[in-house]
């Protein structure tokens, strides 16, 4: 499931490149920008999201705490834990700004601090809660499990030079065996640059 980022407008260069950072190390992040499309409903959209996501990242700062819509989210964060008993709202601080109430006993990523210490954090503590390149395919009478992955060096660096690969397993309580199917991806230097600028984009 993907991270969704809860933040003010006005803070859009930050989250933007903080959402193209998390999808450099893997993560699946969802921001508004980037998924809505022309005639989407916004509200219906944001609380699938806020709803299905793993996690979710409050960013906070002197234009969030002030805006009607972030509280929502927020709210919306916090009754999930509530009823999860689990964590899953994470502020990020980016600027000297005033820490919601129901915030202030949670560890938080201080940009306004320490921006690389802030990332680490970010990072580390999603890879505990979920894995953005694995998830399930539920069918009637069988499931198939999959997983997705970039290479992140070189063809000339790696003795196999695969760029994307999925792998899917398909199993079910009636089936006396699995199967295991993979699909690799080459690309020549052209196209593998094409492909590492867009993720370096967001893309």
């Amino acid at each position: 499931m993907p991270i969704f980022i809860s933040h003010s407008h006005q803070d859009k260069t930050f989250v933007d490149n903080l959402a193209k950072m998390l999808v450099m190390a893997k993560h699946h992040v969802w921001v508004d920008r980037w998924e809505l499309k022309l005639g989407d409903s916004l509200t219906s959209k944001i609380q699938e999201s806020l709803t299905t996501s793993s996690a979710i990242l409050v960013i906070l700062s002197k234009s969030s705490v002030e805006s009607e819509w972030c509280k929502r989210e927020l709210n919306a964060g916090l009754i999930r834990e509530l009823e999860e008993k689990n964590t899953i709202v994470m502020p990020v601080v980016i600027d000297d700004c005033r820490i919601p109430l129901f915030l202030k006993d949670k560890l938080y990523a201080n940009f306004n601090k320490d921006p690389d210490e802030a990332f680490h954090l970010i990072d580390s503590s999603l890879a505990r809660i979920s894995n953005p390149t694995m998830s399930r395919f539920l069918q009637p009478d069988f499931k198939t499990d999959y997983a997705f992955d970039w290479r992140s060096a070189p063809a000339s660096e790696l003795h196999d030079g695969w760029l994307l690969r999925w792998t899917f397993v398909d199993h079910a309580e009636t089936m006396q065996f699995s199967i295991l199917s993979e699909c690799r991806i080459y690309a020549d230097e052209k196209a593998e640059e094409a492909f590492y600028k867009s993720a370096r984009n967001g893309r």
